[in-house]
């Protein structure tokens, strides 16, 4: 994973400082999303002078350099598991548990390129393609 993601930041023009890194390791280690302040918690025991200004900074940069998702609906954020898609248009299509909040991606190239042809025909062009779905995952519908 750190060479790809070596490789898409040195692509972009962007470099990953130790704060930025700190971020990023706290989203990728989650499988479920995270608010701001959840990861604000979560970095101070690293650096306890951190504050809220500075991880919503280092969140706006993940999401332009596309490595970190926010989820409109919950107002939280979570690391791309396809680090090797394309890069050109931020687009996944989230999968969230209502139940346990686990958060789950899909790319599909197919997808997507139905959705860009529907948006060009109807002078729509798309610049970021997240699809939020919720529902309740396979091991909450079994513990019912």
């Amino acid at each position: 994973m750190k060479n790809k993601l070596n490789t898409i930041l040195a692509d972009a023009n962007f470099t990953l400082t130790p704060l930025r890194q700190d971020i990023l390791s706290i989203l990728a280690t989650h499988q479920e999303p995270l608010g701001a302040y959840d990861i604000l918690n979560k970095l101070r025991r690293k650096r306890p002078n951190a504050e809220p200004p500075t991880v919503y900074r280092v969140l706006d940069f993940l999401i332009e350099t596309k490595l970190v998702h926010r989820i409109e609906a919950q107002n939280t954020y979570i690391f791309c598991s396809h680090l090797s898609h394309d890069k050109s248009l931020h687009k996944a299509i989230l999968l969230l548990c209502k139940s346990c909040k686990k958060t789950f991606e899909l790319e599909d190239k197919n997808i997507f390129e139905a959705i860009s042809k529907f948006a060009k025909k109807n002078v729509l062009e798309v610049d970021d393609a997240l699809i939020e779905m919720k529902g309740i995952c396979k091991n909450c519908f079994s513990a019912k």
